[in-house]
Parts: structure tokens; C-alpha cells; sequence
């Protein structure tokens, strides 16, 4: 197993046992054998955010519980010093109820106490993520804190609202001078409101200092554009979605997610060798089982 592959696996192994939140997914059981690493997790049956989005954009009041939710999501993860760094739509999972979860941190990253701006914490230089919503500091590879989320949460808003990202071409070099140097653009066929418009403004400045999150969650928080909600009843889920995913029919009912996935034949992957008990121990896997009930 390779020193990325290693830290990438006990990286999401922590992050969910560590990390609670209603709006993270949840970690049921983890166990190994002697030649692969089982997580058993959340059964997520709304679909991904990217499924639906696929249908048509969304409404600015379905959007703001959504974006509600991944703050507080996010604000856990970052009390934690850990940063998600591979925030899109298609890690954004939906449960039965319609409420957001947040998925997959095999590229997250512990121990990052900086923003990525001028203050002096922990930042890391790993170039990762999905090109529609690196931030620019991520696209020029000059080192990244926890800014990085904030800017990929106002990318997947925006996204949410007028339907493709703030930044999109199918050329990635293309895309990424976007990023780094063309001016934010509002749709004007699409109605939306002010405080939306300022919330993603602020949360896309590409000086990170500057950048609308960079301070702590509580900023963005307290933006107009989330007046209408508490977050101490978002967090409690108080607020009933404005979209429920159809019912499942029985569990093996998987309407609400792509055929391109679901019409694949099952199977277990491919072990390439078996891992000895001295590799377990140098990959720091020999903590790895979990059972939530004991």
C-alpha cells in the first residue's frame, strides 16, 4: 500500500469516528482482514446532490438549507482541524428525509490550524480535489488551510442556484485560469436574491484573508442570506426540507441514484497481495476495527 493511500485510509477511518455531526456521515462498524479494510457506513438513500442537479437547479430556499447544513457540517470538521478538500455535489449525499450528509474524506487532512492566508497555523501543500471547485491558492499550489472549503461551498451554492459552477469549461487549464483571474458572473434569466448574490461573492475572494469563512464558520453564519433560519434548529433538524426523495419500494430499491452505477454487477475488489502483520503495524492499521456499540 503506498504512503498516500495509507494516510488517505486513516485520515477518513478518524475523521469518522472523531468528527460527529449531524450532517457527516455516520460510521457504523470498521473491521479488516488480512488482505483488505472494511467501513460500513450511513445507508444514504436520497441520492446525491449531483443526481438531482442533473434534473434542473434548485430553488433559492431549497439551497439555503442545504448550504445551512453543510456549514455546520464543515464548522465540525474544521473545530477539528481537519479539511474536507474535496467538497462537490457528488459528496453530497441525501437521507431519506431530505436533510444532507457529507461523504468521503479519503482526501481530507488533519492537524491544519491555518486558513491559508497570513496567520501563522498549519497549512499543507498537497495539490487535490475536483478542478470545478479548487480554490485559487489550491489551482497555483501556494499552500492551503481550511479557506479552501469555504470557497468550495460557494462554488456548489452557486452551482445549486444557476446550474453549473461559478468557474466551468471542459478545457481544465481553461478552467483554471478562470478561477484564478475572470471576474464572478450572476445569470440574469435566473432570479436570485441580493444576500444570496453577496453570500457567494464573499465566499469566492480569492484573497483567502479576505475570503468570507477564513475567520471561523461564525461569519458566514451570521450572513442576511440565512436570516430566515436558526442554526441551533438546523442543527437539531427542525426545518422541514422543501424537496423529500421518493420512498424506496424495499432496500434494494436504488431509484435515486444513477443507472450508471446501479446496473453494475456487485463484486468485491481485487486484493493485489496480503498484508502482513508488520505492514498493518507500519500503516497504523492495527486500531482500525470499530463497533459503535461497544
Amino acid at each position: 500500500m503506498k504512503a498516500h493511500q495509507v494516510e488517505h485510509t486513516t485520515t477518513e477511518r478518524y475523521v469518522l469516528e472523531q468528527v460527529h455531526s449531524p450532517f457527516l456521515v455516520h460510521l457504523s462498524f470498521a473491521f479488516q482482514t488480512s488482505e483488505k479494510l472494511y467501513i460500513v457506513m450511513d445507508y444514504l438513500t436520497g441520492g446525491e446532490i449531483f443526481f438531482w442537479l442533473k434534473r434542473g437547479r434548485f430553488t433559492e430556499g431549497r439551497s439555503k438549507l442545504y448550504m445551512a447544513e453543510c456549514v455546520l457540517a464543515i464548522e465540525a470538521l474544521h473545530d477539528k482541524d481537519i479539511i474536507h478538500r474535496d467538497l462537490k455535489p457528488e459528496n453530497i449525499l441525501l437521507d431519506k428525509e431530505g436533510h444532507i450528509k457529507i461523504v468521503d474524506y479519503g482526501l481530507a487532512k488533519g492537524g491544519i490550524t491555518s486558513s491559508g492566508g497570513d496567520d501563522n497555523g498549519v497549512k499543507t501543500k498537497t495539490f487535490c480535489g475536483t478542478p470545478e471547485y479548487l480554490a485559487p491558492e489550491l489551482v497555483e499550489n501556494r499552500g492551503h488551510g481550511k479557506a479552501v472549503d469555504w470557497w468550495a461551498l460557494g462554488s456548489i451554492l452557486y452551482e445549486m442556484m444557476y446550474g453549473l459552477p461559478p468557474y466551468f469549461h471542459q478545457n481544465t487549464n481553461t478552467m483554471y485560469r478562470q478561477i484564478l483571474h475572470d471576474d464572478l458572473k450572476f445569470k440574469a434569466d435566473v432570479r436570485t436574491s441580493e444576500s444570496a448574490k453577496a453570500l457567494i461573492r464573499k465566499m469566492l475572494v480569492r484573497n483567502i484573508n479576505q475570503r468570507l469563512g477564513s475567520r471561523g464558520a461564525a461569519e458566514i453564519k451570521n450572513e442576511p442570506f440565512f436570516a430566515s433560519l436558526e442554526m441551533k434548529r438546523v442543527l437539531a433538524k427542525k426545518y422541514t426540507p422543501e424537496f423529500i426523495p421518493p420512498r424506496q419500494k424495499n432496500d434494494a430499491d436504488v431509484r435515486n441514484f444513477d443507472t450508471e452505477f446501479t446496473e453494475e454487477a456487485p463484486q468485491d475488489s481485487l486484493a493485489t497481495g496480503v498484508m502482513s502483520e508488520t505492514m498493518q503495524a507500519k500503516a497504523d492499521f492495527s486500531g482500525f476495527t470499530y463497533n459503535e456499540k461497544h
